[in-house]
């Protein structure tokens, strides 16, 4: 991801969030080297986006995935998942975590076929009151 890809991926974001990023996360994610952004594009357009961070002792953290709703379900979210995986690989990552709302049956079960784990259940998570769940998935 590049600053030229900030505004498609904000578009993105508000379509597949209730309370998605602000334009300063994402500005400050891209000055710092220890934040990853990958994008999708399909014609030329960016439909799809997933951020992670590295932390200490060696974990990388999924901060962000979203695909335009046009394009779910055509392996692209299959795919930024897969690279970001692999780049935790290639950073020496241990482990690869994220969390997910509770009542996001689609992501979860997205992720169920990346042999995710559950770590533990965040409770009242996100600002709207809703638990997270944390999960762990396998390098």
């Amino acid at each position: 991801m590049t600053a030229a890809d900030l505004d498609a991926v904000l578009v993105l974001e508000a379509l597949g969030f209730s309370d998605p990023w602000p334009r300063e996360a994402f500005q400050e994610g891209l000055d710092d080297p220890a934040q990853h952004y990958l994008v999708v594009e399909q014609g030329g357009a960016v439909v799809g986006c997933m951020g992670t961070i590295r932390l200490a002792d060696h974990r990388v953290h999924a901060l962000t995935i979203t695909i335009h709703p046009d394009w779910r379900r055509r392996g692209l979210g299959r795919r930024l998942l897969a690279a970001a995986l692999q780049q935790a690989r290639d950073w020496g990552a241990r482990s690869f975590t994220l969390e997910v709302r509770v009542g996001n049956t689609a992501a979860r079960n997205f992720y169920r076929t990346f042999d995710a784990v559950t770590l533990k259940r965040l409770r009242r998570y996100y600002r709207d009151g809703e638990d997270a769940l944390l999960l762990s998935l396998p390098l």
